[in-house]
């Protein structure tokens, strides 16, 4: 490790001219993406023999909503339960192909329908029981598939709408059957398995969520990963200690992983993470724009790197509450004046046109972001739509559709007025105690202001915001970040309008279970059809073209206002050793992500 760090630092200064080397803080950094071969060093990266003990300590901003992973929402809580739970394929932190994990190897035939995995027999949960193709068939049949569940892996886990069938072939090869062709099956086939021997009674009484809930028995929780939940102090701190069961030894044979446990601190305020790790009290933390220049400069003189490792692999974005439909006593969710608004394109892109992105990247992240991508943006090069609208900072386009949309301010107080007489107003909607999001909402509501309407802000609580989009549906505005994924299919659930998790006008459930017919418009139907299209398609080149008109699409609607992506900086202690350096950091933001090889320095 020590070398591939020295010949990052050699690259960069025999790089770098001389008059680039005295700029200011912000611009003189390391900056992983420019190093041009830092793939093959990522790909050189061999593990040293390490030694036993310690703890990582690292933050989470938001209490996890529980710790199963099939059914989670939160990525705070998937942030965690990637130390506890497996698949049978991982993900190559270098190249993001699959490889071989829980499964050491699997075979598929000509057709592409019938795929075959060969289980490890050495594989044990953290309670001692071998894992089995038993466990794999319950994780799909009776966790993910099951309709009282509501997973969120349950409508991108089919093919043409029908679910992937799974046989135990034997106690250690299970068969997957597609209904049909399906491109990004190899993806699903790396979803963290669950132990049927523990989750059976609950998956099938439907109270698996609640079981496995933030504040559960942590003794409940059980996977193959190389960390157990051993305490839960919600709002204080989640601790995992060493599976002694752990599968994965290092070259010489030794059992991993080698720290002894991994503590997450709870803490919201993004100063206090900071304040935390420049006094050595947490390991790892995800810098703002405005920390780094002064904690890039304390690097000199304290144990820790700072890392710019580039664009982040999260888009965060503003949604308006598009929803018609009415509640059991046949009331509007939304109040039809505000539903003629929400559901108008022209108004969305007039809101679009209103923001000054520019403020925000310079105000709030000190520079240190870029202009929206939209859907998916250049950091996903593959399946990019550079054709697809995005919106800049437009105030004379912005006041123009609004007029066209009817809205003009009657009487003169510089605020404006629907056709009905009613002042435009809106609230925004996103999670408490975050500071940057709050800077963020503070400059969208003065844009917002100089066009005449009035945005309240309204900071919640990140579950019970969850709560609101999916069962209460009372907001106007939201503002949240989701993962730009490798493969878009695995974000189907967010833009299908046929999904449960489509918030802006979500697909709902009666009583008994049935789904409530609503209205689809032209768009949305063909959306749904492009997903369905792609799943199926097998020529990379057509998948590619489907993607597109999708986003042109989406993003032609502005069925999301796109906000400026942050860069990620990350911040680590020098205490540990084996740490892999890949050009991915911005996807996944941790650089301990090979949590099992990491082990503190003598």
């Amino acid at each position: 490790m020590k070398q591939l760090l020295l010949l990052i630092s050699i690259i960069i200064a025999a790089c770098a001219p001389q008059e680039e080397q005295q700029r200011d803080p912000v611009e003189d950094s390391i900056v992983l993406q420019e190093i041009p071969n830092l793939d093959s060093l990522a790909a050189a990266f061999e593990p040293e023999i390490g030694t036993y003990g310690g703890t990582l300590r690292l933050p989470l901003s938001a209490n996890p909503d529980g710790f199963c992973p099939a059914l989670s929402n939160s990525g705070y809580a998937l942030t965690v339960m990637g130390y506890i739970y497996e698949g049978l394929l991982r993900t190559d932190p270098t190249t993001l192909e699959r490889k071989p994990h829980l499964a050491r190897s699997w075979d598929v035939c000509n057709d592409g329908l019938s795929w075959t995995f060969h289980l490890r027999e050495d594989v044990y949960f953290s309670d001692s029981v071998q894992l089995t193709a038993h466990d794999v068939v319950f994780t799909f049949e009776e966790v993910i598939y099951n309709e009282n569940l509501n997973s969120p892996q349950n409508i991108t886990f089919r093919v043409g709408g029908e679910p992937i069938a799974v046989e135990a072939v034997d106690s250690f090869t299970v068969e997957f059957t597609l209904p049909a062709p399906f491109a990004p099956f190899l993806t699903i086939a790396g979803t963290p398995i669950l132990p049927k021997h523990q989750y059976a009674d609950e998956a099938r009484a439907g109270t698996l969520r609640s079981y496995l809930s933030a504040g559960s028995d942590p003794s409940r929780v059980v996977g193959t990963g190389p960390f157990i939940l051993e305490s839960v102090d919600l709002g204080q701190r989640i601790t995992l200690r060493r599976n002694p069961n752990y599968w994965q030894k290092d070259a010489a044979g030794n059992s991993l992983p080698y720290l002894d446990g991994v503590m997450f601190r709870i803490i919201q305020e993004e100063n206090l993470q900071l304040m935390q790790f420049q006094r050595g009290e947490l390991d790892h933390i995800a810098l703002t724009g405005m920390q780094y220049p002064s904690l890039r400069r304390g690097q000199h003189r304290s144990d820790y790197s700072v890392y710019r490792v580039g664009p982040r692999w999260y888009n965060r974005f503003m949604r308006f509450n598009q929803n018609n439909q009415k509640d059991a006593e046949g009331a509007y969710f939304i109040p039809p004046e505000k539903q003629a608004l929400f559901r108008s394109a022209d108004f969305r892109r007039a809101v679009a046109h209103s923001i000054n992105y520019a403020d925000i990247i310079d105000i709030v992240y000190n520079g240190l972001a870029e202009k929206p991508m939209g859907v998916i943006g250049k950091r996903n090069p593959h399946y990019y739509a550079p054709d697809a609208p995005l919106y800049d900072y437009d105030p004379e386009r912005a006041d123009s559709l609004f007029a066209h949309v009817g809205l003009k301010d009657k009487n003169g107080d510089g605020f404006l007025q629907d056709t009905l007489g009613n002042r435009v107003s809106f609230s925004f909607s996103a999670t408490a105690g975050v500071e940057l999001i709050e800077n963020v909402a503070g400059l969208i509501r003065k844009d917002m202001e100089r066009r005449g309407i009035r945005m309240t802000t309204d900071l919640t609580e990140f579950n019970s915001l969850i709560e609101r989009t999916e069962q209460t549906y009372n907001w106007d505005a939201i503002s949240y970040s989701l993962s730009v994924t490798e493969d878009p299919h695995f974000g189907r659930a967010t833009y299908m309008a046929n999904s449960r998790r489509y918030i802006i006008n979500p697909l709902r459930l009666d009583s008994a279970g049935d789904t409530i017919p609503k209205t689809y418009e032209p768009w949305e139907e063909r959306i749904i059809e492009i997903f369905e299209e792609a799943a199926a398609e097998m020529d990379e080149d057509r998948r590619r073209e489907l993607y597109e008109e999708w986003q042109y699409i989406e993003q032609d609607k502005a069925l999301s206002i796109y906000l400026p992506v942050k860069e990620v900086i990350i911040g680590a202690q020098n205490r540990f050793k084996n740490v892999h350096i890949t050009p991915h950091l911005g996807r996944g933001e941790n650089l301990f992500h090979n949590v099992h090889e990491i082990f503190l320095r003598e």
